[in-house]
């Protein structure tokens, strides 16, 4: 059940960053710098997302500490985005559910031992 949890929210994580990245023309007409930082706010969601992928699939310690910082730092700007714009419009609530449950799950990781091949 955790694992399917954990594959489903790192795919919906990769689909909001590409979707993110994917939607920016709709809401720049010009490429200039409040566009490039769009698109790298889906770019940092995508990376994370891979990031949460190779905690997943391996079992290296360094993952499962490097994810549980990303989620962690990605959670804590997803807040403070919401406290600024004083709305939790969908994308907001999707990405705080999603970033929620990735943290927890990283946090879980820990209490497993490590895997050895």
């Amino acid at each position: 059940m955790k694992r399917s949890l954990d594959i489903i929210a790192t795919g919906l994580l990769i689909v909001l960053g590409g979707t993110h990245m994917a939607l920016t023309p709709l809401f720049y007409g010009e490429f200039n710098i409040s566009c490039l930082w769009f698109v790298g706010s889906g770019m940092a969601f995508l990376f994370l997302g891979f990031l949460n992928v190779t905690r997943i699939t391996t079992s290296s310690e360094v993952n499962r500490v490097l994810s549980l910082i990303g989620n962690s730092l990605a959670l804590v700007f997803v807040i403070c985005f919401i406290f600024l714009e004083q709305t939790l419009a969908a994308q907001g609530a999707i990405s705080l559910l999603v970033l929620s449950i990735l943290l927890i799950l990283s946090i879980s990781k820990f209490k497993q031992p490590i895997l050895t091949h």
